[in-house]
């Protein structure tokens, strides 16, 4: 099996550029989704556990067939969850790595730096994580890609990140009476881009990988009030190859489905 890597990194900018434009484009997309949600724009699939799933359909002539070039499979789930967005926040940020897998149980590799670190996410960093799907006939998928996390104030407008000595769920409970909507956002990062860098023998297949792609993954969460936020995750990956329908409809709905798993666990800890 390939390393696996969790980094912050300084030469994220430098060598993944083009990358991490895509990267502060689809904060655009994804605030341009919000923006239109009251419009007859997403299907619903199914309500489990109190958490709705819907998936973004093609609509001819409309928003979503503009959206569609982009997001030609993107899956939602939407719950209103009973903690407040600080600790919404800080509960993401500080799950072990157990309780992730838990959440996730698809995703075979995912490794972290220690404890102190994964709480500092106002750094942008490189990940890379290995993907089993969901049948025995299926190469594992691994993935490179691009994160990081951004909040908005009440009018919609971008908060600086804090400084890098100062933790980002400590920053978001100082500033809770600002704000209003964090979004953290993964994409892949382009393959030319990978084979370029200085460090490309670090992201190298192992044998009978296949590389995937994310185009967006997002955890949106919204202030309700003082006692409750909505959360939402926003998905549409690639898993590249060939892999039919039917098995990427199980994946896109495992993705969006995660969050009935997290809400679970959320209220099992109040």
């Amino acid at each position: 099996m390939a390393h696996r890597i969790y980094e912050y990194s300084n030469h994220v900018n430098e060598e993944f550029s083009s990358s991490l434009q895509q990267l502060h484009d689809y904060v655009n997309i994804i605030k341009s989704i919000e923006a239109n949600d009251s419009a007859p724009m997403w299907e619903f699939l199914k309500t489990e556990d109190n958490v709705n799933v819907y998936r973004l359909p093609v609509h001819h002539g409309s928003y979503n067939e503009q959206l569609h070039d982009k997001l030609p499979h993107m899956v939602k789930g939407v719950a209103t969850i009973p903690k407040s967005l600080p600790e919404m926040f800080a509960h993401l940020q500080n799950m072990t790595f157990e309780q992730r897998k838990a959440l996730d149980p698809l995703v075979t590799s995912f490794v972290t730096k220690e404890m102190e670190h994964k709480k500092a996410f106002n750094e942008l960093c490189v990940c890379r994580c290995n993907f089993k799907p969901p049948t025995w006939f299926l190469a594992a998928r691994d993935f490179v890609f691009l994160s990081q996390t951004y909040l908005f104030d009440n009018q919609g407008q971008e908060i600086p990140l804090p400084e890098d000595n100062e933790f980002l769920d400590d920053f978001v409970l100082a500033n809770k009476d600002k704000i209003a909507k964090i979004i953290a956002v993964s994409r892949s990062v382009d393959e030319d881009e990978i084979s370029r860098c200085r460090r490309s023998s670090e992201y190298t297949l192992a044998h009978g990988e296949v590389r995937g792609f994310i185009r967006c993954i997002a955890w949106v969460i919204d202030r309700i009030d003082d006692n409750s936020c909505r959360g939402q995750t926003l998905s549409e990956m690639d898993v590249a190859g060939y892999v039919p329908d039917w098995v990427k409809g199980i994946i896109a709905q495992h993705n969006a489905s995660g969050l009935i798993k997290l809400k679970n666990h959320i209220e099992g800890n109040k």
